[in-house]
């Protein structure tokens, strides 16, 4: 099946991989229900954030978190979102900080219910990412994360 559908719906070449065309694309994407979209970002996310070996590729993980999200996979991409942040221990280019960070940011809007057992997770995520903008030098991120998630705990308590 590869073979016969690699020259007309597959665009790409063995060196610099696969991907279906734009068209195709756009026209599947109207054939599909939500809950078979839903179903193709778990899958890609999972399939993405799946280290190589003992090798975990950050641009892949990164791409794999963005697909958990709409895949409402949140167990997955807070696990890995936290688990990447070790990598800023590591010598980066200030262009390779700076665009692991902006992809990460979007973890930060993802607010679990208390009851879905992610708030611990949640919260120890963005205290290491407060601390990782922090260190990198940009106080005004490095505050955002807590002032957002200090408002959130504070809008749910319920004062006698």
């Amino acid at each position: 099946m590869f073979e016969r559908v690699r020259t007309t719906v597959l665009e790409g070449d063995d060196a610099t991989g696969y991907q279906v065309a734009f068209v195709f694309r756009e026209v599947a994407a109207t054939m599909l229900s939500t809950e078979s979209r839903t179903e193709i970002y778990r899958k890609v996310a999972a399939f993405l954030c799946r280290p190589k070996g003992r090798v975990i590729d950050s641009a892949r993980t990164l791409d794999g978190i963005w697909y958990a999200i709409p895949g409402g996979d949140l167990p997955l991409a807070l696990f890995w979102a936290y688990l990447l942040l070790p990598v800023f221990n590591q010598p980066l280019t200030e262009t390779q900080r700076d665009y692991m960070l902006d992809r990460l940011m979007i973890v930060t809007a993802l607010n679990p219910s208390a009851q879905s057992g992610l708030r611990p997770l949640y919260l120890a995520f963005l205290g290491c990412l407060a601390n990782v903008y922090s260190e990198a030098g940009n106080q005004t991120r490095s505050i955002e994360p807590r002032q957002e998630n200090s408002r959130k705990s504070l809008g749910r308590r319920r004062y006698a």
